[in-house]
């Protein structure tokens, strides 16, 4: 049998095959290839291609789900573009005029290029799937080597197999690793060996993995500062690293830094110089907080009196001894279960969890006794105290603050109108 040249009139007894077609074919130079997603090009095999092409095959009035032929003007030359689809991507292969030995091409000729189009398209498909793979990865490992460079161990924790990677450890993390690479195991012997008591609570819930999933949703990373046995604070962080095809999360980035410096400059800037107390930056940063944990709160004020008075006599260094004196009275009524506070040049507070009305106005006389207790024939220590007691939440600082601050107030109106000089 003998073979037609694309283009050719079809014989009587038409009967080629692709194969046919392929060994026969005329064509005598290779197409222009272009994908283009949403008129826009995406790739192409020839650089001199701009976006004018583009826009021609774009408003060419094609079905863009279709396949076939088109016919287009383009830089003073007439191209045949036979195209093809795969999922949202469009291929064209571009003909001259000159290329063609006939306007018409054939049928044959028509699906020969539209199954090779097709398999361009599938591969380059393929590439752009794996192109972006690669894409991910090395978004992932970006990722980790971020927070690798930032925080002094880093883990990479896979969620449905509990492994756990050690990408960046300190010696004795190390060691631990590699005795318990389990993430539960390795969980439980770092809260044990390393994390102090009162931080333990924090670390299992922020790495709890049996709700880690649920609690990432829409956040970009989870948090806690601990403090290990040592008294050496850290940040403890948990960050997203990545997501299955259905957006499920399955491993995260476990960070830990040492922040003990950025804690202590924190406990400076909260701790009052003179007295030892905790100062007005601290009871700002705790804000409403404070008057709404722990109900019922009580909220004890006290100014000192006569200190003016001591300065003008017997100059500020007394005047700062009275100040800790009436700190040292506080603290020791303080205890450990409240919160003495140096807030202002003469004034303190002294924040009391869990006391009702009743067992303020005792610590207000136990305080008053004790500044009695500390005054000599030089000093003397006294204050005028106000109290505030709030039984339900909802309450602001401000606002009970300004209670105290007037019950306070009015026993030292009764000090200035004994003439003393406050």
């Amino acid at each position: 049998m003998g073979y037609r040249p694309l283009g050719a009139e079809p014989a009587d007894d038409y009967s080629y095959t692709i194969a046919d077609v392929l060994v026969n074919n005329t064509f005598h130079q290779s197409p222009t290839v272009l994908v283009m997603r949403d008129a826009q090009i995406v790739s192409s095999n020839d650089s001199t291609v701009d976006i004018t092409l583009a826009r021609l095959l774009a408003d060419s009035g094609i079905d863009w789900k279709d396949e076939g032929v088109t016919r287009i003007e383009y830089r003073g030359t007439t191209l045949y573009a036979v195209r093809a689809a795969y999922k949202d991507y469009r291929l064209f292969a571009l003909y001259p005029k000159s290329e063609v030995m006939s306007d018409r091409i054939s049928f044959v000729a028509v699906g020969v290029l539209v199954c090779l189009a097709f398999w361009v398209v599938v591969l380059l498909a393929r590439n752009i799937a794996d192109h972006r793979n690669l894409v991910e990865k090395d978004k992932q490992l970006g990722i980790i080597n971020a927070i690798s460079a930032i925080y002094d161990s880093t883990f990479l924790l896979h969620l449905d197999t509990l492994e756990i990677e050690g990408i960046n450890m300190s010696p004795a993390i190390a060691k631990m690793f590699a005795e318990h690479s389990e993430a539960y195991d390795f969980m439980d012997t770092v809260c044990r060996d390393i994390v102090s008591p009162e931080s333990r609570e924090a670390v299992v819930g922020l790495v709890d993995i049996s709700t880690l999933r649920e609690r990432m949703e829409g956040v970009p990373y989870l948090a806690a500062e601990v403090r290990d046995c040592r008294g050496t604070w850290y940040s403890l962080q948990v960050v997203p690293q990545h997501r299955d095809e259905q957006g499920r999360l399955d491993s995260v980035v476990v960070a830990t830094h040492n922040i003990s410096m950025v804690k202590h400059a924190e406990e400076l800037s909260y701790q009052d110089k003179l007295t030892g107390l905790r100062n007005r930056n601290y009871l700002e940063s705790r804000g409403d907080s404070l008057v709404n944990e722990d109900l019922p709160v009580s909220v004890i004020m006290v100014d000192c009196n006569y200190l003016k008075r001591t300065n003008d006599i017997y100059g500020h260094e007394m005047g700062d001894e009275l100040l800790r004196r009436t700190a040292s009275v506080l603290r020791r009524v303080a205890g450990a279960d409240y919160l003495p506070m140096r807030v202002g040049g003469d004034e303190f507070l002294l924040v009391c969890p869990h006391t009702d009305n009743e067992s303020a106005l005792g610590l207000e006389q136990d305080l008053r006794l004790g500044l009695a207790a500390v005054s000599d024939e030089t000093l003397t220590v006294s204050a005028s105290i106000g109290v505030a007691t709030v039984e339900t939440a909802g309450n602001t600082l401000a606002d009970v603050y300004r209670v105290a601050d007037h019950n306070m107030y009015r026993e030292k109106r009764m000090v200035h109108a004994q003439g003393a000089d406050c």
